[in-house]
């Protein structure tokens, strides 16, 4: 059983707007929904969509099989974060690996040896510092 006695799914909806802090503009904003979208689902006239569970799921690290059943937690695993993460960094590398001065670049630094890769990295790291 959940620490929430939420059994629908538009009473867990609205827990995490609530929660969030944001206008239901800024909220249905940052998970690409309009602010009457966000009403509708909170009134119950629209259903949670499996789209928006995940773009929560996304944006506010709530487990999106909790929005959507009621069933887990409504934090996320450490498995569930860094799998998330995993496909957050996979969807930048498949951006980058458009550029192809950068997948060049990449290329080559998979070929270093581990003391030049390091040496690599204290390098960038000094300049993002500036």
């Amino acid at each position: 059983m959940n620490t929430f006695d939420f059994k629908l799914a538009n009473e867990r909806f609205f827990w995490i707007v609530s929660e969030s802090g944001l206008s239901y503009e800024n909220f249905g904003r940052s998970v690409g929904i309009t602010k009457g979208q966000v009403s509708n689902i909170i009134s119950g006239a629209r259903e949670v969509s499996e789209t928006l569970a995940i773009a929560i799921e996304n944006e506010y690290k709530v487990n999106r099989r909790w929005i959507l059943s009621g069933e887990g937690k409504p934090e996320l695993s450490e498995r569930d974060r860094n799998l998330n993460e995993i496909a957050r960094i996979t969807a930048q590398g498949r951006k980058l690996d458009q550029v192809p001065e950068i997948k060049h670049l990449l290329d080559a630094i998979t070929k270093l040896k581990k003391e030049d890769y390091n040496s690599l990295v204290l390098i960038i790291n000094k300049f993002v510092k500036k």
